[in-house]
């Protein structure tokens, strides 16, 4: 049975603003340089960085896989939308990204810090 992640239209496009930029393997190879998942390809990682930046903003279900949930995490602790958005959102962004870490904690299995600046 697949483990499936589903989100509403803004918190898919919170998520989503961060993972176009983890779509780009340069860029991807930096941000896993000191620390990279098991089985971390950069190549085939930003394609699938790619394939969730278009879900996400298509409103489909996630498939959790190992390196969905690594994405995902990384998209939402390395996110400045909320610093970006005007100051009479930004609660409520803050109140969506610890949702959404709270979800994907087990996934992870380690606390989830969202940006929430």
């Amino acid at each position: 049975m697949k483990n499936l992640f589903i989100v509403s239209p803004l918190s898919a496009g919170l998520l989503a603003h961060r993972m176009r930029f983890l779509g780009n393997a340069e860029l991807l190879a930096d941000t896993f340089e000191f620390n990279p998942p098991p089985g971390f390809d950069a190549e085939s990682w930003a394609d699938m960085a790619q394939a969730l930046e278009q879900d996400l903003n298509a409103a489909k279900a996630i498939e959790l896989t190992p390196p969905a949930v690594v994405l995902l995490v990384e998209s939402l602790e390395g996110n400045s939308f909320i610093g970006l958005a005007p100051p009479s959102k930004r609660e409520g962004l803050r109140s969506m990204a610890k949702l959404l870490a709270e979800r994907l904690e087990p996934h992870m299995g380690r606390p989830v810090r969202p940006e929430l600046s």
